[in-house]
């Protein structure tokens, strides 16, 4: 093994350690933000989003939804995975960037695994009620564009490429949820 391979196994497990860091603090967050994940999204040159923007991403999304909101964490993981490369300098390669990557993507979803509300049959009959479109209610034809990492659909006059729930790339190829 050779020096640049031990730089990037290096840059590999700094980046999961700070990741899997980040995710429990996102855990530990409310999505209306509090002051230890602000202060987070900060240290990281991040803006955090106000109360009022927080709740209207999260009712685009999944309303339930317990901790940070995923488009936070993604943007928090995304500055820790430029810190880990702006490391490396010289020994910083595409290879490289392209399996943090992947590694940011798994650690999207695990951490929507993690905080969406538990699925009971109790659950899936009210969500099943709930949105039963009626005669009337819907137009003849109704098409929407679902995230592929965390299934929020897509609002009307938003960012066409981009996920506002969870900043994922909505036209990028790879794993469904």
């Amino acid at each position: 093994m050779d020096v640049h391979d031990q730089a990037r196994l290096g840059a590999e497990a700094r980046f999961v350690a700070r990741a899997q860091a980040a995710v429990q603090m996102a855990l530990q967050s409310r999505v209306e933000g509090d002051p230890a994940w602000d202060s987070f999204l900060a240290s990281l040159g991040l803006a955090p989003g106000t109360c009022e923007e927080r709740l209207a991403l999260q009712r685009q999304g999944v309303p339930n939804l317990k901790g940070a909101l995923p488009v936070e964490l993604r943007q928090a993981l995304q500055a820790i995975r430029g810190e880990v490369l702006r490391g490396l300098g010289p020994l910083e390669d595409a290879p490289l960037r392209l399996k943090l990557d992947t590694l940011l993507d798994r650690e999207v979803r695990e951490y929507l695994n993690q905080c969406r509300p538990r699925v009971t049959l109790k659950g899936i009959f009210a969500n099943a009620q709930a949105t039963t479109v009626r005669l009337g209610d819907a137009p003849d034809t109704v098409k929407a564009l679902t995230c592929r990492c965390c299934g929020a659909a897509r609002p009307e006059n938003s960012n066409p490429r981009v996920c506002a729930f969870c900043g994922a790339d909505l036209f990028a190829g790879g794993e469904g949820r």
